[in-house]
């Protein structure tokens, strides 16, 4: 019987259709009316009709509402709804069509015949989607329980989700799974149950009929579907079995394994609140999930197999995996780079390490070709210095350069090892590295140090010797033998002894000098003189440093002071006194750790693993020869052993006030930080066996097991014994340089080779009021005066191009506060080992007051030349040989003689006046003599009278 819900506010036109409906005498109708929107869609939702018949105009709204109401609400897009329109309303039922209406018609065209056939049609494509709708639901069923069955492990799994699966689908009130025992009783595995019907999981059940013919067509794979069990011919015992759950209807289908020969168990659908009509559809589905089910004990079975056997597989690694967990902790937690390649070169593995020593991680670098890490200039090298002595020995160490994942080229340590199969082919490589860069670096420095010191030494820019305090020069460079007038071979010979050279007024100054370089290591310069070789003497200014790891070698400096100390007695007004100042930078040593050896066995860190409790259970072979002690004598020990007591109490208190929690003395001080997490690399001092003592690095970690459960704890050591001998040895040359550059008064400078300042010592503040750290990279050409700066800048390229010193070139130097300066400058290049200049440094010296002095010395002149030119009588100027130097231009008048007849024919240096023309043969010519030479040395003024004959004879 088809239910038709008619939507329609004209009751006549309901009366036509009720009675159209009536007149088909090949099937029933039940009939549901209703006048408004509202009504009609209470109707559709309660009644569930088959089929309505709707009006587009209702007093409540329109037929497109109802659409779109009922759209929302259906699962698909075609609605059994037949829209009754007017004429002309073509435009509405085309909306009506896209909103799901299956068909429309005009109302004036309805007829009996018309009206039954629309509705068939309708009726029959609905039932046609319903059909569709259910196949596609089933088939989406199936395929997820074949997916949830690939994806699942367990039968349990399955089943629960097959029986939800199944009873939601079929909307059944019950599904379960039945489970045959070998007698074949047996029990409910699983279940899908709604209320108010009992549940009948893990229900056993004692069927004779089963056990009677062991499953009967069951067992051929049959599926038994009871629409009503009261009418479906079952036996007496079978129909109560039923009723004992509640069932009224039935569907069964065999559940077959190993090809469909055994009968495991059936898969049951009930319908319990009334008899229920199965369809094809609904046995199919069973059927097909039956198979499915059977698929899923299948897997189950292999499954439960395979974990059998991965259960014996890890009872067997187990071990194997405990033991190499720890050497693999202990790899990762080493800071060399491990790495393993293929003969080819193909990198196989890359630990923590090497993360860190070249910035790949390993997903990046393995795979890759070990080239990668060395600069294309040095691969042809590999094979002849790396890969040939590593066949021929098996091992091989060499120091290489590699470059990181950022550029940066860095110097490695390789320690290499061949791995070989049982038949002794190579067939990888594991090659260990530490980073060298810090004393390749270091070393670099240092021959940078004493090439600049050595550039400084042998420069002309000052004085420079070596000498020991017994009085040997046993090295100079040439300005210091020029300065003396010996030649390089006569030093080399030993004939050059500063106590033999110095005067004895100046002895007792030497003598305090060594004592205070003995007591102090240095001295603040003073003057002295030495004796030349031709006997004349030439003042110095010298300062000496005694050297580190000498007790009685020195290094000095000597400037020659000579022209100072003339002006100083010419002038009396010059007080400048010009020290010297060498820059000389010495060892630079930055001694890294000691090199690491292979992996564990060979690297020179000791590594030492204890227990939870701090004792000692592994070591390897680099603590014995660090400590002293064999393995069996430090495992079973704490590593309280090989530390100083106090030093530990120490550390406990600095911890505790660190952590903020109490640190007992013990093995806790060493493990704390690694207990919480935290960085924990400190340095300590190790007690040898002996009892000797040095400093090492010491980083703890803690070790875990796989559930990272901390099981004991890893300490990796290095001896840094070299490195704090470099710390002291780099403070004591920096302080001994220091000392020698801020110990002079001159300013030492140095440039790049385009001008800028590279060096400035503090006199550049003192002398120029200007801050040495904003000069620092600023061309010396800013502050030099306008007018010198051509001049200047000449004489400092022809310095650079010939590579030959300058001295004493003069030029005015900006001050601070604005005004120049007169300075004096001596500039040598710096060469590198290549020959090429790259810079160039040198000495500054303030000369304001010698300039002041030769501008009095010009004025003064001046005055007297002007006193000459205009005096009435006769002057004439002897200097202290007598001999005429200058006469007053009356003198010239009166005697018309020309100035060198006159300085040609007067000279009183030997006590007489020679044949002089302009003087009277009347005149007594040793009373002019006698005059002069008697009152000149004890008079300022002396007075004689001469007379003079003119040119012209009288």
């Amino acid at each position: 019987m088809l239910k038709i819900l008619i939507v329609d506010d004209a009751e006549s036109d309901r009366v036509s259709y009720v009675r159209y409906l009536q007149s088909d005498s090949e099937r029933p109708y039940c009939i549901i009316e209703a006048e408004t929107l509202e009504e009609g869609l209470e109707l559709w939702r309660s009644q569930q009709p088959d089929v309505v018949l709707l009006d587009i105009n209702l007093p409540d709204g329109d037929g497109l509402e109802f659409l779109e109401e009922i759209g929302i609400e259906s699962p698909t897009n075609k609605l059994p709804v037949i829209m009754l329109t007017g004429e002309g309303d073509e435009r509405i039922a085309v909306r009506a069509m896209k909103l799901g209406a299956m068909d429309y018609v005009v109302k004036g065209d309805v007829t009996a015949k018309s009206l039954l056939t629309f509705i068939a049609q309708v009726h029959e494509n609905n039932l046609l989607l319903k059909q569709l709708r259910r196949s596609q639901l089933q088939q989406t069923v199936i395929a997820s329980m074949a997916l949830h069955i690939r994806r699942s492990h367990t039968f349990e799994d399955v089943s629960n989700t097959i029986v939800q699966e199944i009873r939601s689908f079929l909307v059944a009130d019950r599904v379960i799974i039945y489970r045959f025992n070998p007698d074949m009783s047996g029990e409910i595995v699983a279940e899908s149950v709604i209320s108010p019907w009992d549940s009948s999981l893990n229900a056993q059940i004692e069927d004779t009929c089963f056990q009677g013919n062991l499953g009967g067509e069951y067992q051929k794979g049959k599926v038994f579907a009871a629409h009503d069990i009261y009418e479906a011919n079952l036996t007496e015992c079978h129909i109560q079995l039923l009723e004992r759950f509640q069932v009224k209807a039935n569907l069964v289908a065999p559940i077959l394994l190993n090809g469909m020969n055994t009968l495991w168990g059936l898969l049951i659908v009930h319908q319990c609140d009334a008899p229920r009509q199965w369809h094809e559809e609904d046995i199919q589905l069973l059927q097909q999930l039956s198979i499915h089910l059977a698929i899923s004990l299948y897997q189950a079975e292999l499954y439960q197999n395979l974990e059998s056997l991965n259960a014996s597989l890890e009872e067997k690694v187990q071990e194997r995996t405990q033991e190499i967990q720890l050497q693999a902790q202990m790899l990762e937690q080493i800071n060399d780079a491990v790495i393993s390649t293929a003969m080819d070169g193909t990198i196989l593995t890359w630990n923590i390490g090497s993360e860190k020593l070249y910035g790949y991680e390993s997903h990046e670098a393995i795979g890759q070709n070990i080239s990668m890490l060395y600069l294309t200039e040095d691969l042809p090298l590999l094979q002849s210095s790396v890969l040939i002595p590593l066949l021929e020995k098996g091992t091989h160490e060499v120091e290489l350069r590699n470059r990181t994942k950022s550029g940066n080229i860095l110097y490695i340590n390789l320690r290499l090892s061949l791995v070989r199969d049982e038949m002794e082919n190579p067939i990888r490589v594991i090659g260990c590295s530490n980073d060298i860069s810090d004393r390749k670096q270091a070393e670099l420095e240092l021959r940078r140090s004493e090439g600049r010191f050595r550039q400084l030494f042998e420069s002309d820019v000052v004085g420079t010797l070596s000498a020991d305090l017994q009085g040997q020069i046993t090295d100079a460079n040439d300005l210091f033998l020029d300065m003396l007038g010996y030649t390089r071979q006569e030093l080399e010979s030993g004939l050059i002894r500063w106590n033999e050279i110095t005067p004895p007024e100046y002895v007792a100054a030497d003598f305090y000098a060594m004592s205070h370089l003995l007591e102090y290591g240095t001295i603040t310069p003073w003057e002295k003189q030495y004796s030349r070789k031709d006997g004349s003497r030439v003042s110095v200014l010298i300062g000496a440093v005694l050297l580190t790891d000498s007790d009685d070698q020195t290094i000095c400096i000597a400037v020659d002071i000579s022209d100072r100390k003339r002006a100083e007695q010419k002038l009396q007004q010059l007080n400048q006194e010009l020290e010297t100042k060498v820059a000389e930078r010495t060892q630079e040593l930055a001694q890294v750790n000691s090199l690491q050896s292979a992996i564990l066995g060979s690297t020179s860190y000791s590594i030492i693993s204890t227990d939870l409790n701090g004792i000692i259970q592994t070591c390897n072979p680099s603590v014995e020869r660090m400590l002293g002690y064999s393995p069996s004598e430090l495992i079973g020990n704490t590593p309280e052993i090989i530390h100083d007591r106090q030093e530990v109490i120490d550390r406990a208190a600095e911890l505790t006030e660190e952590l903020k929690q109490d640190i007992p003395v013990g093995f806790e001080v060493f493990i704390a930080k690694s207990r919480r997490n935290l960085v924990n690399e400190q340095e300590w001092t190790y007690i040898r066996k002996d009892g000797s003592r040095f400093p090492v690095s010491l980083s703890v970690t803690a070790l875990k097991d796989d559930n990272d459960q901390i099981i004991g704890f890893l300490g990796i050591a290095n001896d840094i014994s070299d490195r704090k001998e470099a710390e002291i040895a780099l403070i004591e040359s920096e302080t001994k340089f220091r000392r020698l550059v801020e110990g002079i008064n001159d300013l030492i400078w140095s440039t790049d080779k385009n001008g800028a300042f590279s060096y400035l010592s503090p006199q550049f503040q003192t002398l120029f009021g200007l801050e040495v750290n904003e000069w620092i990279g600023k061309k010396f050409t800013d502050l030099v005066h306008p007018d010198d700066l051509d001049g200047l800048i000449s004489a400092y390229k022809q310095s650079i191009r010939s590579q030959q010193k300058t001295s004493n070139i003069e030029f005015r130097h900006l001050h601070q506060n604005g005004d120049y300066i007169w300075v004096s400058i001596n500039t040598t290049p710096i060469i590198n080992s290549e020959g090429i200049v790259i810079g160039g440094h040198g000495i500054l010296a303030d000369i304001s007051d010698r300039k002041v002095t030769e501008a009095a010395l010009r004025a003064s002149d001046q005055r007297w030349q002007f006193a000459l030119e205009r005096a009435g009588d006769g002057i004439f100027d002897w200097n202290g040989m007598f001999k005429l130097m200058k006469f007053s231009t009356p003198s010239n008048g009166k005697v018309s003689w020309g100035m060198q007849t006159m300085k040609s024919r007067i000279n009183l240096s030997h006590g007489k006046i020679l044949s002089i023309p302009t003087i009277s043969p009347n005149a007594t010519q040793m009373s002019t003599n006698t005059s002069i030479m008697k009152h000149s040395s004890t008079k300022p003024n002396i007075g004689c009278v001469v007379k003079m004959v003119a040119i012209n004879g009288f």
